[in-house]
């Protein structure tokens, strides 16, 4: 199985564009290459940008799994607007029948 590492640019998250980090996200989702799942997941417990988080929540939507539907609604808990709005796609795009079961329990 592929991995997929997202490196920050030169002088970390605080000193690049955030608009490139929502970008790349939004790409990789697009791209729905499952194999950058464990990458989004790292950008979205790490980035201390809101609207980075925000893109990782979307991207999460379409290469994430069954499993990650506690995620995506503590999001929808505990975010901003914004993150709590990018978890809510997040989990209406997320693939798999056990999802519904999921948010349900």
């Amino acid at each position: 199985m592929r991995a997929c590492r997202l490196q920050p640019p030169a002088g970390g998250e605080e000193k690049g564009p955030v608009g490139l980090w929502a970008g790349l996200l939004s790409a990789l989702a697009d791209r729905g290459d499952h194999a950058a799942r464990p990458a989004v997941i790292d950008v979205l417990k790490t980035s201390t940008d809101e609207n980075v988080r925000a893109a990782a929540l979307l991207a999460l939507g379409f290469l994430g799994e069954p499993d990650d539907v506690p995620l995506l609604v503590d999001w929808m808990a505990k975010g901003s607007k914004a993150e709590q709005a990018a978890a809510r796609s997040g989990l209406i795009r997320l693939p798999g029948e056990a999802v519904p079961r999921g948010i349900v329990a």
